[in-house]
């Protein structure tokens, strides 16, 4: 799941336990899912300051509200909400028992036209400058409940249980889940098989986490442990690799470089575009099958007529395996393992002729914009934090197609700046609502220089 950064201790002010109650009324949703006040009080509460914004979990645009101010950052003032006095239209029941507890949903209380509308417009407005009245917005392509096919879940282990689940929100303690409406229902029942079998893998008192990946022939799992588990841990592991659809378990040991495989009962495939890749443990996918189906088409579309594409940010081929079949493709990425595992998978179905693959860390060594006028296209994937360097050269020399994926609105918006400065075009963005219920939001853009 998708969890808000831990706040710095040092640009934090916590406030007593016994600080004073306040009156609000919420003005908007801002990028993280709080509802934000700016000073609106219902009744002119002279405890709030001027020029000062609120954020508040679990609320809506037009509720009033009371709420306790909990800490204070740069940002504004972070309150607990304790009732809301106004309530909004929009709000509708959450489907989830563990929400508002739970980080890793922020927006299931919200009625689904004016959430898929606020991620709709949340694109659009921090595009505002590098859009034109010819740019086209597709509507949002929405996500269905219990379908995340990967989840990093964290757990705990007590004197008399175990915990595991996602953390609480700005917390760093667990929340013990045992159902979810997001996951897949087989990696929930995983997690649910691990709780009374942690006391043989993790010390009383330390934490540990579990990255889990449903690839096409069962789950995928890698274990991060402070130490070796026991012969009892090893043979809980593989009884239930046995109970469950597992492909493999692996472990990361703390003190360790390389991860270490504990059980293979069948080599670990997911399939793209008729091609079939054995990821390495842990390897990021896009989050659901139907999102991943939405991205892809969206980049086809997007790179129509091109013979000759560079893919960067590869990943495994989530991408490079669909774009094969209408140009050649060289693909960079910047993992060697799942460099590796793409182009194991090329050279297994026979396709390396049309594939070629370089490892390479995109973040620090870019492509220079001499390597990049060989192609008629670009697309792009980055991590969160985008792709400032390498949008950089190519503007210098990039072809006259670039296709952009992000689920980062900001970094997206200003990677795009750079792009239109450099006399591309926005023609057109395909919004997906592939992390449900968060703040979140995938999209996928078409670029067009003239020659």
């Amino acid at each position: 799941m998708n969890k808000r950064p831990k706040k710095n201790k040092k640009t934090t002010k916590r406030f007593p336990s016994h600080t004073a109650t306040i009156e609000l009324v919420i003005d908007r949703i801002g990028g993280k899912g709080d509802g934000i006040s700016n000073n609106s009080p219902p009744n002119n509460n002279d405890k709030l300051k001027e020029n000062q914004s609120y954020f508040i979990p679990g609320t809506l645009p037009g509720e009033q509200i009371i709420t306790r101010p909990i800490f204070k950052t740069a940002e504004g003032i972070f309150g607990q909400l304790l009732e809301v006095t106004k309530t909004s239209a929009e709000r509708v029941s959450a489907p989830c028992t563990y929400f508002g507890i739970c980080g890793g949903c922020s927006l299931q209380h919200w009625n689904t036209i004016s959430y898929q509308q606020w991620k709709l417009n949340r694109i659009k407005n921090v595009t505002k400058t590098v859009t034109s009245p010819n740019t086209v917005f597709s509507k949002l392509i929405p996500s269905e409940p219990r379908a995340r096919r990967r989840a990093d879940i964290s757990i705990k282990r007590f004197e008399t249980k175990s915990v595991l689940g996602f953390h609480e929100r700005d917390s760093h303690r667990i929340v013990d889940i045992q159902s979810c409406d997001l996951l897949d229902p087989e990696i929930i029942n995983l997690s649910n098989a691990l709780r009374p079998i942690s006391h043989s893998f993790v010390a009383i008192g330390e934490s540990s986490r579990i990255s889990i990946n449903k690839l096409d022939n069962g789950l995928d799992i890698l274990i991060y442990l402070r130490s070796e588990p026991s012969l009892e841990g090893l043979e809980a592991f593989n009884k239930l690799a046995h109970t469950h659809n597992l492909s493999r378990i692996s472990m990361k040991i703390a003190s360790a470089a390389d991860i270490i495989p504990i059980i293979e009962k069948r080599t670990p495939q997911i399939e793209f575009s008729g091609v079939k890749i054995s990821p390495p443990p842990g390897a990021f996918l896009q989050a659901t099958k139907q999102g991943t189906q939405s991205i892809t088409e969206a980049v086809l579309l997007g790179v129509t007529g091109a013979k000759t594409i560079l893919e960067l940010f590869s990943g495994c081929g989530t991408l490079t395996i669909p774009l094969h079949h209408q140009a050649t493709v060289h693909a960079v990425e910047g993992d060697p393992f799942a460099a590796d595992a793409l182009k194991k998978g090329t050279i297994k179905a026979a396709i390396d002729n049309k594939i070629s693959v370089e490892t390479r860390d995109l973040l620090k060594n870019p492509l220079s914009a001499d390597e990049l006028s060989k192609y008629d296209a670009v697309v792009f994937d980055p991590p969160r934090s985008g792709a400032k360097k390498q949008v950089e050269e190519i503007v210098k020399n990039g072809p006259a197609t670039v296709v952009a994926v992000s689920c980062n609105p900001n970094t997206f918006a200003r990677d795009s700046q750079i792009l239109v400065t450099g006399g591309y075009q926005l023609k057109k963005i395909t919004s997906i609502d592939q992390f449900l219920w968060s703040p979140h939001v995938e999209l996928v853009a078409e670029f067009y220089r003239e020659k």
